[in-house]
């Protein structure tokens, strides 16, 4: 696979089940964007100004939506603050990140590599993770 690649992360707890559904279920209505308070922004604003270090989080669909954040950046300050959230560099190896908190874990690349390890997964009790490559 070459990057960027795309991973789809299924936890679940070995008790779940699951059963046959009739159709797909409706999809979720998208909450409506809450306006900053201003009173928040001066804050914000006040502590940049310091010249002391500070960082900025800036997550969901502002840093896919150039009008709400980042219509005045550079691109390079637009790619830069995307890479931010980007899960594929560097490289995470979430087996072996499981594994390190006593998670057991493993990665599937096939649908049937991943159906043997959900399987094994419902049949054992306590946490697991499977990688599912897609």
């Amino acid at each position: 696979m070459e990057p960027p690649g795309q991973i789809a992360t299924l936890i679940l707890p070995a008790d779940t089940a699951w059963s046959e559904a009739d159709r797909p279920a409706p999809s979720l209505a998208r909450p409506p964007i809450a306006e900053a308070d201003a009173k928040a922004v001066d804050q914000a604003a006040d502590v940049l100004r310091t010249g002391k270090k500070a960082a900025i989080l800036i997550r969901g669909s502002a840093l896919k939506e150039q009008y709400r954040v980042g219509a005045g950046w550079s691109s390079q300050s637009r790619l830069r603050a995307r890479s931010l959230f980007d899960l594929h560099d560097p490289t995470l190896d979430w087996v072996k990140l499981a594994e390190g908190m006593g998670v057991e874990a493993a990665r599937a690349e096939t649908t049937e590599r991943f159906a043997d390890l959900f399987s094994s997964a419902m049949k054992t009790r306590g946490p697991r993770l499977i990688e599912a490559v897609i």
